[in-house]
């Protein structure tokens, strides 16, 4: 067993980042981890972006010139005596003074992050931290999926542009940062977790040099608060995993859109990038048309069209979204 930390080491020890798609049964994840003895988690906290996005040339906006701001910091680091080094040293020493503090008093020795857009930042962090531990959460991304349309999108699905990132770049961000761990990260996958959780959860404890603790599958019968950010309800309302969540995403293909932006999805993402994330387009596919009542038809939007952001589309894409929320919002009345 691991020696148990009172604040986060230096490189990370006693620190655990779990990094995962929105809507892939982190938060679930989360407070199974946060019933053992040892683990201490609050909610998404995401202060590592702020800090290492202002070494990025793109990806955020600010009221200051970003760009500016960024050649700024450069210019300044430049100047100390180790140069980039240094600014990620005052980075690590910031979050390891605020992970630490956040372990004071809950007799814990390890801090759980579970922050999902950390998938953006993976390489920055193991840079910062290279003794935590990384847990990377996958999920059926046709599930993934259909829980962003049915928790966030619901019937406003010409919105679903917003979540372009979490769709297609989380997943290769995340192969990225397990092929670049290695054996210091650990692979877990949402169907595994809720058709096996002891088994699993046995095996996340290997990971994290601790002793299981029997009372994190039913994680409901600890007193933890309702977080802010993650799952607002399905995890609250059970006390243990539920396995018929698993097929949810079946329910939604009767509707023509759905089945066209999950057909569209599996091509997107390739057989071959779904087979490293652990799933078969295959299988995926006979699901998808063993569940459906409908042909796909040419009425419906293509996930291509939806997740071009407004202003990547062309003047007529633009104004035919315009005349659709105003048919929509017609017919809503």
């Amino acid at each position: 067993m691991a020696e148990l930390f009172s604040q986060i080491g230096p490189t990370g020890q006693g620190l655990i980042f779990l990094i995962s798609q929105p809507r892939s049964g982190s938060t679930l994840l989360q407070r199974m981890l946060a019933s053992h003895l040892d683990i201490y988690s609050v909610s998404e906290p995401w202060v590592a972006l702020h800090p290492i996005y202002a070494l990025k040339e793109k990806g955020f906006r600010a009221e200051y010139n970003e760009c500016l701001a960024r050649r700024a910091v450069q210019g300044f680091y430049n100047t100390l005596p180790e140069g980039e080094d240094d600014y990620i040293e005052g980075i690590r020493r910031l979050l390891t003074h605020l992970y630490s503090r956040a372990l004071e008093g809950h007799g814990k020795g390890y801090f759980l992050d579970k922050t999902p857009r950390y998938y953006y930042i993976i390489p920055e962090l193991y840079r910062l931290f290279p003794d935590a531990k990384f847990v990377f959460l996958f999920r059926n991304p046709l599930a993934v999926l259909g829980s962003i349309i049915s928790t966030w999108v619901k019937s406003d699905i010409l919105s679903l542009y917003r979540f372009r990132d979490d769709l297609l770049l989380a997943p290769s961000y995340m192969m990225d940062g397990v092929e670049l761990l290695g054996d210091k990260g650990k692979v877990v996958h949402y169907e595994s977790l809720i058709s096996r959780p002891d088994e699993e959860l046995k095996k996340l404890c290997e990971y994290l040099d601790l002793s299981p603790d029997s009372e994190m599958v039913n994680y409901g019968k600890k007193e933890m608060p309702q977080w802010e950010f993650g799952d607002p309800e399905n995890v609250y309302k059970k006390r243990s995993p539920d396995l018929s969540v698993a097929d949810k995403w079946l329910n939604q293909i009767d509707s023509p859109q759905i089945k066209r932006l999950f057909s569209d999805y599996l091509e997107r993402l390739g057989s071959d990038r779904l087979a490293s994330m652990g799933y078969s387009s295959i299988d995926l596919m006979a699901d998808i048309q063993s569940k459906s009542k409908h042909s796909l038809v040419t009425w419906v939007y293509s996930l291509e069209f939806l997740l071009k952001r407004h202003d990547d589309r062309s003047l007529g894409g633009r104004l035919l979204m315009r005349f659709v929320r105003t048919i929509e919002t017609i017919r809503q009345r």
